[in-house]
Formats: C-alpha cells, sequence, structure tokens
C-alpha cells in the first residue's frame, strides 16, 4: 500500500445528467455520502489486451528481481487435438505469462508445461515431488502414523476379536424367544463389522498404492470403521449390563455371553477410544485441496512451488467470468484475466516468512470488510479492497475505535503495521434506513490510536470533505494531529467544484462536478507508475503544508489538481443551489481557483504518513469499479480507476 512503499463512484457517474439539476442532486448525494453508491462490477487488473498479456506490473518485476527463493511455475493447461479456439486462447495467454516471469529472473524461477491428457509419467512425478515437499510431508506425518498404526496394531486386533467371536456364537444351536432374537443381532451385526473391516483395509491398501497417497480417504475409512465397531461392541455390553439387571428370561448361556463381553471387549474398546482422540486431533491436509484441483484432466491449473511447499492457482480464480451468474459457461471473451495478480500473490505467500498488517481504523458507523448491510445501505465498502490487499500478502483487520481503545490482537505477530484511519462517523440523529450513529470523537481517542500506531507509524489518512448535519462541512477530526507533528493542513472545510466557463464570469456544472479525475502525480516511489493510470477522487478537499514543518518531518505534495479557472474551493455549496435555475451561475466570493493537492506525504525517519483528502477514493465502488469499453475484439470490461488502486496499493 501507499505508506509500506518508500470511478468514480457510480453514484456519482451517473447522477449529474444535466447542467441545471445536477448540483441539487449532487448536494443529496454528499449529504448522504456512501449511501446511495451503485456498484459496478469491478475488475482488479489494469492493463487489459486482446491477449491478456503484455507487461507485468512494476510491483511484480520488483518481486521477482528480488527473489531469494527458487520458484517454479507449472502449467497443466490441457490440450487436445480437436479442442476449441477458447482452450489455446487460455493456455496462450498463461504461457506468455509464465514466460515473463522467467525472462525477468532466469536464475530464480524455472517454467513447466504439462499437459495432464498425455504428459501422465510427469503428472505422477509432480504429485510424488508435491509429496515429498516439508511442508506436506510434516503436514502428513499425523495421517500416516495413524493409519500404520490401525492396520498393523488395531486391524489384527479387530479381525481377531471378530473371528473369535462368531465361532463362539456356532456353539448356539437350538435357542428360542428372547435368546434367538439377540444372538441372531449380533450374528448379523458382526457380518456387517467383518465387512466394513474388510473394505477399510481394502480402502487403505489403495489409497496407499495410488499414485497420489490419499491419506485423507484412508483416515476417512478408518474413523467410519471404527466409529461402527466401537458403537456395535459398546451396544452388545449395554445389553449384557441390562440382562444382569434382569436376567428372567434368557438361558444361563446366553446371559453369560451378554454379561462377559465387557472383559473381552475391554482392551479393544481402549484401544479405539484412544484411535478416536487421535483421529479427531488430526488437521486437514492442505495437499487434498492441492490434489482436488490438479487431478482434473481439463482443470486448467497452475501451480507455483518451491523447495518448501506449493500453491495451486485454479482456473477459476485466473478467468473469473465478467458476469458472476454465468461461472461455468463463461468463454474466453467473457472472462478477465487475473493470471498475474493470482500468480504474484502465490509467489508472496510461499516466499514471504511474515506479513504485513493493514488496519482499517474507524470510528463507529458499519463495519468495513465484513457482515451485511443494513436494509437500503450499501455493503462493506472495503470488502473486495480486502481481498485485493490479502492477494498481496497482507494480514487485514479492522478496528471501531468507538467501541475499544485496543487494536485487534494479531496472531502470528506481523512484521510491520499499517493504519488505514478513516475519518469518524457523523455525530446525531441516524438518518432512515441507515445504523446508529457514533458517540463524539474525543482526545481520548485520539491518544488511543496515536499509542496504537507507536512512534514511528506507517498510516494512511482518508480525509476529504464530509457534511454535518446542517449540510455545512464537518470539521476534520485529525486536523491538529496532522497539522502538529506532520505539518500537513487538513481541515476539510472546503470542497473542490468543477464547472466550465461559457464566457467571462459565466459557468455552468460539468457532469460530475464533485468528482476530481485532472491531477497531476508528484516524482515520488509511492506515485510510480500513476500518471498513465486514471483516478477519480470525489468529494475532495484541498490539503496544504505549513510553512514551517515540524522538526525532522519532511513533508510534500503527492497529488494534486493543476489551477484552471473552472475548478474552485468551495466553502459553501448551498450557495450555487440557489443559482440552479439561473442560465448560469457565477462563483460565490468567497471561493477561487488554485493548484489544489489532494494527496500529500509526510517523512520523519523510518516513520511515513500519507494523507488523501477523498473520503471515498478508495472504497470498491469507486477504487475497483469497472466500465463496458469497445476494443477491436468487441466489448471489454476495463477498470474505471485504476489510478486509485494502485496509489492505495503502492
Amino acid at each position: 500500500m501507499a505508506v509500506d512503499k518508500q470511478e468514480k463512484s457510480s453514484g456519482a457517474g451517473r447522477a449529474w445528467v444535466g447542467a441545471n439539476v445536477g448540483l441539487m442532486i449532487g448536494l443529496a448525494i454528499i449529504l448522504t455520502v456512501g449511501v446511495q453508491l451503485i456498484g459496478y462490477r469491478w475488475s482488479r487488473r489494469a492493463d487489459w489486451t486482446s491477449a491478456g498479456v503484455n507487461s507485468l506490473t512494476p510491483a511484480t518485476t520488483a518481486l521477482l528481481r528480488d527473489l531469494e527463493t527458487p520458484v517454479k511455475l507449472t502449467s497443466l493447461y490441457f490440450k487436445t487435438d480437436i479442442e476449441d479456439e477458447d482452450q489455446n486462447r487460455f493456455r496462450s495467454a498463461v504461457r506468455d505469462l509464465i514466460e515473463l516471469y522467467r525472462a525477468t529472473n532466469r536464475s530464480q524461477i524455472t517454467t513447466q508445461e504439462i499437459n495432464p491428457l498425455q504428459d501422465h509419467d510427469e503428472r505422477k512425478q509432480l504429485f510424488r515431488d508435491l509429496l515429498a515437499l516439508p511442508k506436506f510431508k510434516e503436514e502428513a506425518a499425523g495421517h500416516v502414523a495413524a493409519i500404520e498404526n490401525f492396520r498393523d496394531n488395531l486391524l489384527p486386533m479387530i479381525q481377531k476379536l471378530l473371528r473369535d467371536e462368531q465361532q463362539d456364537l456356532e456353539r448356539f444351536t437350538t435357542l428360542e424367544g428372547q435368546d434367538d432374537s439377540l444372538i441372531n443381532q449380533v450374528r448379523r451385526l458382526f457380518k456387517d463389522l467383518e465387512r466394513s473391516v474388510d473394505q477399510a483395509s481394502q480402502d487403505i491398501g489403495d489409497a496407499l498404492a495410488s499414485d497420489v497417497p490419499l491419506y485423507s480417504g484412508a483416515v476417512r475409512s478408518i474413523r467410519q470403521t471404527g466409529g461402527a465397531l466401537e458403537r456395535g461392541l459398546k451396544n452388545i455390553v449395554d445389553v449384557g449390563s441390562q440382562i444382569a439387571a434382569n436376567p428372567s428370561g434368557f438361558s444361563p448361556a446366553v446371559a453369560g455371553f451378554f454379561q462377559s463381553a465387557r472383559d473381552r471387549y475391554q482392551d479393544l474398546l481402549a484401544a479405539l477410544s484412544a484411535q478416536t482422540q487421535t483421529l479427531d486431533a488430526l488437521g486437514q491436509l492442505s495437499f487434498d485441496g492441492m490434489v482436488a484441483d490438479l487431478r482434473s484432466d481439463t482443470g486448467n491449473a497452475l501451480l507455483v512451488q518451491t523447495d518448501e511447499e506449493a500453491r495451486v492457482v485454479p482456473f477459476s480464480t485466473v478467468w473469473p467470468p465478467l458476469d458472476p451468474r454465468m461461472p461455468g459457461g463463461a468463454r474466453f471473451k467473457d472472462r478477465k484475466f487475473q493470471g498475474e495478480q493470482k500468480l504474484t500473490s502465490a509467489i508472496l505467500q510461499l516466499t514471504e516468512e511474515q506479513k504485513p498488517a493493514v488496519i482499517f481504523v474507524r470510528h463507529g458507523g458499519p463495519p468495513l470488510l465484513e457482515g451485511m448491510p443494513m436494509p437500503g445501505a450499501p455493503g462493506p465498502l472495503y470488502r473486495q479492497m480486502k481481498l485485493n490487499l490479502e492477494d498481496a500478502n497482507f494480514s487485514v483487520h479492522e478496528w471501531d475505535l468507538a467501541a475499544s481503545d485496543e487494536p485487534p490482537a494479531i496472531d502470528p505477530a506481523p512484521s510491520r503495521k499499517l493504519f488505514v484511519v478513516l475519518r469518524p462517523a457523523p455525530t446525531g440523529m441516524s438518518m432512515p434506513g441507515q445504523p446508529p450513529q457514533s458517540p463524539p470523537f474525543t482526545p481520548q481517542k485520539l491518544a488511543a490510536l496515536k499509542s496504537a500506531m507507536g512512534d514511528d507509524p506507517r498510516a494512511i489518512f482518508v480525509a476529504g470533505f464530509q457534511p454535518s448535519m446542517g449540510g455545512m462541512a464537518a470539521p476534520y477530526e485529525y486536523a491538529d494531529y496532522l497539522r502538529e507533528t506532520w505539518g500537513i493542513e487538513a481541515d476539510c472545510q472546503r470542497l473542490l467544484l468543477y464547472t466550465e466557463q461559457i464566457e467571462a464570469d459565466k459557468y455552468h456544472f460539468v457532469r460530475s462536478p464533485l468528482d476530481i479525475i485532472d491531477v497531476r502525480y508528484a516524482d515520488h516511489p509511492l506515485a510510480e507508475g500513476l500518471s498513465t493510470k486514471r483516478a477519480t477522487f470525489p468529494l475532495a478537499s484541498p490539503l496544504g503544508l505549513v510553512e514551517e514543518a515540524p522538526e525532522g518531518v519532511t513533508a510534500e505534495r503527492l497529488v494534486w489538481s493543476p489551477e484552471q479557472d473552472g475548478l474552485w474551493s468551495v466553502q459553501n455549496v448551498s450557495d450555487y443551489v440557489k443559482q440552479q435555475t439561473n442560465e448560469f451561475i457565477v462563483r460565490s466570493p468567497s471561493d477561487y481557483p488554485g493548484d489544489f493537492p489532494i494527496g500529500v506525504v509526510a517523512t520523519r525517519g523510518d516513520a511515513r504518513m500519507v494523507v488523501v483528502a477523498s473520503a471515498q477514493f478508495a472504497i470498491d465502488q469507486v477504487a475497483l469499479a469497472s466500465e463496458p469499453v469497445l476494443t477491436s475484439q468487441g466489448f471489454a470490461i476495463r477498470p474505471r480507476n485504476p489510478g486509485n488502486v494502485a496509489l492505495f496499493m503502492n
């Protein structure tokens, strides 16, 4: 993200259509910010071509060049003589992509292609190599021990007991009444148990003799057989206890058979009980999931492998459908290619020992990352951005500062904590359809945040315009802290407004007057690669830098909108609402044009503070919005604001 590296919202994009009525609708959206946004389908990839691959992003390139761990990339995209053109396109795009990875670092990256329909020996060897990796070998050790214990110790005990019991039952030849009924039930039980044990023995042999040892399947069979045997033997023991309490109606021989069962079965029952505890303690084998993804001959899987472990990158994640309603039937033209994102994520997860943590900090309001929305309200605003961060090997957490002065505990401890600090939710009465609003932000809450961030914080403060209940701008709760500690002026009580000049001192509103899209970027690592990417900053406020920065702090602008006559810093939007029926509007005396910073960065030693004065710039409906465009290959879906994602993730 922006603090770690050293589309407009669809509501905003569609609401202001028309010059005269637009501003009134815009003001209404301001007053209900975040509630009336309409989400587009999102796309995470910024580089779309007909083949899906032509270059790697700077972040991926840097990761690959710095690799100190050998990585092997294997494509299992199938090939047949009668395949359709789509399969060739899928396979070719993936081949081109992994070749780019190999070309970036030939000393650490190797590649392989296996056609699962033809290269059978290579595929078998692949499974054997995977199971020999330390992670999977250690993970399977408990399963192997349980299987061997059952095969070598329990199975002979079970077979002997079942054989002895059935031989003993042969002495009951002429029985009547209750004696006959009970003994026949026991005979049938032992026959069923014998078949179950024989099947378990065969399952274990088949699982271990398979090209891919199916440890989980063998353990499952052992669990089922052991459970059935334990229940059956305990039922016989229980019947013996009941007969001992009321022996009338049973012959001495039959009563003796049941009453002595406890002593005959106790050793095996104890062994079965111990086995159950052992099996219950076994975890899931991640290798099983890999096998499921890799065994399909037409699964089109990718495998990322190191000397320690491996990850499968399934077709469904590399080529998700543009329309989620047709996940199984989407053709090449109906899918988006996320190969680089998913491959890079897998490499990160395999080669990085520790994960940095991103903590989203809110003060009141609804959850940001997970949870069901309130009726009439949008879903969690950063749900998809969370997935992007996790793909980049961050662990992602949420902290409601209004509810607790302590941030969430993170286990295992992260390599670094990065904070995304949002504006506190508005106080006062709740709007219809909105969740209850929050208690006031207090100095104690600021002290708790500063304590959690530590002496060398890395954070991004998401500021920007936020209306109060009266329609005026609400003061920014973190303004004093940012000014006094970091030399950043962020009062957020003014709003940037786009207009278009029609003649001297006369203007009309553009389609989206509250979206800042014409921006420039500083020559700074955090802005790397952003100049070619479209970005949108809704409801932006102008930032500033104090004349004399605090001691040890270096502050500079990161993103700004250049001076132009139709871009103003507005103090009161309602002044323009009054002019909406006029043929033109004029600028209020208190408003002015200028060269307005929207994002700034301040550093002090290892600390880095970024402020972006657009409260919505990183929410899913803006940063991850997408739009259809007409290309030479037909319609394609492109990210609407790839610059927003890049700025947030840099």
